[in-house]
């Protein structure tokens, strides 16, 4: 066992692939290789996945080791070795994992019901163990054919601020029966004793039409579409939007510019929920950086919870949009719920230049 005592284990803020900033308690999460977001992990559960907050079993403060062929609850150890840690620095519970146990990577996973081609968001907090190199931690998580890694540095953290972050991704299945992995790859150089925290694991179906904007195909560059004009399953609600064809797009070879021509846009659609169930929103968010404001300014409406997000276009080209990640969670109250997605933009004159949207997903 190696000493790291859970009094000790604080995080870091991640890095990050370009700049924005959140209102109103809004969160984020960067998808891919970097990423940084804070939200509640107890607002909307862990969907498909068993024990995603890893409360059982119940250990014995300060952790217990668990080796290869193992049993967490639902998850299985597959390799190497890992520590459970009973803390109250947990992001959900009292309970969470260090993905390097005892000299060596190791790696966590459960199977889990899905549908064949049915899209799934996978969602989990993230830290780091700071009492050892390196001061990287790296995860690989794989959901069917998909794989994603991610990255927490540990510099410049302290000891009262865990500072557990968001990741989150969408990827579908290819079958009726899923195993989703997260495994650490941090170097074998004998500190790896100190490695990524896990906790909150979500696996959640997705409800969004047309998320990508995919639908209708339009020629390169763009097509502007004008308030009730329908993107495929969304419409626009006010001023008017740019649809724009382009491999720089977050999924896919469409996205949309919320500031048309002169005006801040607006699109949304309405999907089939359940009152007070709880959906975890998230979509991916640049910015146009031809012209005025550099920072971007968008207000996400989904029943009755409005969230604002900023993004800044320093840094930005047309051939490195940096996309980041949103992510929120809120209830729904009625049996149908509108999501909603506007450009708040000043309006002087230099509102054709908005945010970027893209890859929009409601799961539960």
């Amino acid at each position: 066992m190696h000493t790291h005592p859970y009094n000790r284990r604080i995080a870091a803020a991640v890095m990050t692939l370009g700049t924005f900033t959140g209102l109103s308690g809004a969160t984020f999460v960067a998808a891919g290789t970097a990423q940084a977001a804070t939200r509640s992990a107890h607002a909307a559960g862990t969907g498909l996945a068993c024990n995603g907050s890893f409360e059982t079993p119940v250990v014995a403060p300060p952790w217990q080791n668990f080796t290869a062929g193992h049993a967490i609850g639902c998850w299985t150890v597959g390799a190497g070795n890992v520590d459970l840690l009973h803390s109250n620095a947990a992001a959900d519970g009292v309970q969470y994992v260090d993905l390097d146990g005892t000299n060596a990577d190791g790696e966590v996973h459960q199977s889990i019901a899905t549908t064949a081609h049915a899209v799934y968001t996978i969602s989990f907090k993230l830290s780091g163990n700071p009492a050892g190199a390196p001061t990287v931690k790296t995860v690989v998580v794989t959901f069917a054919a998909t794989t994603k890694t991610f990255q927490f540095s540990t510099v410049g953290v302290t000891a009262n601020a865990l500072k557990w972050q968001t990741i989150a991704f969408d990827a579908p299945a290819i079958a009726s029966q899923t195993t989703l992995s997260i495994k650490s790859t941090d170097p074998a150089n004998g500190h790896n004793s100190f490695g990524a925290f896990i906790d909150a694991v979500s696996v959640k179906s997705d409800h969004a039409c047309n998320g990508s904007f995919e639908t209708p195909v339009v020629a390169p560059p763009w097509q502007n579409f004008t308030a009730g004009h329908a993107i495929g399953c969304w419409t626009v609600g006010a001023g008017n939007v740019d649809l724009l064809h382009s491999n720089a797009a977050a999924d896919g070879v469409q996205y949309v510019d919320l500031d048309g021509t002169n005006a801040d846009g607006e699109v949304h659609q309405s999907i089939a929920t359940t009152a007070h169930a709880v959906y975890t929103i998230s979509f991916k968010l640049s910015g146009n950086p031809a012209g005025a404001p550099t920072v971007k300014t968008v207000v996400v409406t989904f029943a009755a919870t409005t969230k604002t997000f900023q993004f800044s276009t320093v840094g930005v080209t047309a051939n490195a949009l940096k996309w980041q990640t949103i992510a929120f969670d809120a209830p729904a109250i009625a049996s149908q719920t509108t999501l909603s997605i506007k450009s708040t933009d000043p309006a002087n004159g230099h509102n054709s230049f908005g945010a970027f949207i893209d890859a929009v997903s409601i799961a539960s």
